[in-house]
């Protein structure tokens, strides 16, 4: 599977670790989000993953805030998971 951000693809992957955005210095950018998370932390490191690549240079700091709150928000609204990837 791959996603477009601000024009650059990346390739998601969704196996190792807990989450990861490589986008700086290397000519394949990736997206790690693990099927093995599950409910609001899989959402949450989704969506954190996706803002580092959209905004790749905000501080970690705020991308977690972001998501965190971001994710809460969607939960509450009632975004769950269904089947695995698209």
């Amino acid at each position: 599977m791959s996603s477009t951000f601000r024009g650059r693809r990346f390739h998601v992957d969704t196996t190792g670790v807990e989450g990861m955005c490589i986008h700086e210095g290397v000519e394949k950018a990736e997206i790690i989000v693990p099927d093995s998370l599950k409910g609001l932390k899989h959402l949450r490191i989704a969506i954190h993953e996706a803002t580092h690549a959209f905004f790749e240079h905000m501080p970690e700091e705020e991308v977690a805030r972001y998501a965190n709150d971001v994710g809460r928000f969607l939960w509450k609204l009632g975004y769950r998971r269904k089947g695995g990837v698209a």
